[in-house]
């Protein structure tokens, strides 16, 4: 394994800058709304990208620059949204050395164009690239107008769950499939919903992406992850695992183990925690799939055998005695909307 590029120590007197500062579960939003065009360009460089040097910002009265930022403090990391126009922007070596910053973030691009970015090397960046920055080093951003969302974890904390060799994080998390994936789906959650959370279930989600993104680093470097080290992560992955892929008939919990990078042992043993069963869940989620379709205007007429076999359910009989039997009725009689759903006691 290649030695670790060297973090550039901080000039004399300059104290190590945290990840965030904040009350935990605070959300912070940034805007350049109501600011002047013309002063744009500064209000943003002062703002938000005061670590970099700014080169390709223009705003004018006929086409103003914009930019919206919203962060979401955890207890230790934090997650952030950023959307702006184009820019180009650059953090030397310098400053650097100056800050002394302590975080490495994972980026997921929700929508660019194409971009590049030169940090341990030029790449380019489009809708859909996940790349990591290592605020320690040097990097070299131009991007068109663009929007993505990024989790920000301390240098030390990933330092001491994955070892000391930053620079195969870069390309670390091209996954369209399994832990990685889940990592993506539960970002884009927690950028769009927020807001909508109190403090503390932010602090929650946030908890949970950090652990799921070291798990999803540690399964594509070494094939597998370490379930117990993280295991808030891991058990929240095969959660959103099931919820998204319930439909699928063939899940099951070897299933959602393998695709976790984990053992089926250690999945039944990290939903023990908390009480739960795999496959009860697997069945919850169908069954509330089959719920949610019923009560949604485009699947009114849908027949309830569509429903079921849509919902992960392979024939109709067994659809309705597990669906009467969590809800106390028929589906013919929820759909006819003649009792409240609420599972059975």
């Amino acid at each position: 394994m290649p030695a670790r590029l060297p973090v550039p120590a901080p000039e004399p007197g300059a104290a190590p800058t945290r990840t965030h500062a904040g009350e935990a579960g605070a959300l912070i939003r940034l805007s350049t709304e109501g600011v002047a065009p013309h002063e744009r360009a500064d209000y943003w460089h002062d703002v938000h990208l005061g670590r970099m040097a700014l080169s390709g910002i223009t705003s004018s009265r006929d086409a103003p620059f914009e930019g919206r930022v919203r962060r979401v403090l955890g207890s230790e990391a934090h997650l952030m949204t950023h959307a702006s126009g184009a820019l180009d922007a650059e953090r030397s070596a310098a400053q650097c050395r100056r800050d002394g910053i302590d975080y490495v973030s994972l980026n997921l691009m929700l929508d660019c164009a194409g971009g590049a970015i030169d940090h341990h090397g030029p790449r380019t960046v489009k809708t859909g690239s996940v790349y990591f920055i290592d605020s320690a080093q040097p990097v070299k951003f131009r991007l068109p107008a663009h929007e993505s969302v990024s989790i920000f974890i301390p240098r030390q904390k990933l330092e001491t769950s994955l070892g000391t060799d930053l620079r195969q994080l870069p390309r670390a998390l091209e996954a369209r499939s399994g832990i990685g994936a889940v990592l993506q789906s539960h970002m884009r959650m927690c950028a769009t919903q927020a807001e909508f959370m109190p403090p503390e279930q932010r602090v929650v989600v946030i908890s949970a992406c950090v652990e799921m993104a070291l798990a999803a680093v540690q399964t594509a470097r070494e094939g597998a992850a370490d379930a117990d080290q993280f295991a808030s992560g891991v058990y929240e992955a095969a959660r959103q695992l099931i919820a998204r892929h319930c439909g699928d008939p063939q899940l099951d919990p070897a299933r959602v183990a393998a695709q976790i990078g984990c053992s089926r042992a250690t999945l039944y043993r990290l939903f023990a925690r908390h009480g739960e069963s795999v496959a009860a869940l697997i069945w919850r989620s169908r069954l509330e799939r089959a719920r949610h379709m019923m009560g949604a205007a485009p699947f009114a007429r849908l027949p309830l055998a569509d429903i079921a076999f849509h919902s992960g359910f392979l024939d109709q009989a067994s659809f309705s005695r597990m669906f009467k039997r969590h809800y106390g009725l028929t589906p013919g009689e929820a759909r006819a909307g003649a009792v409240a759903l609420k599972p059975a006691a």
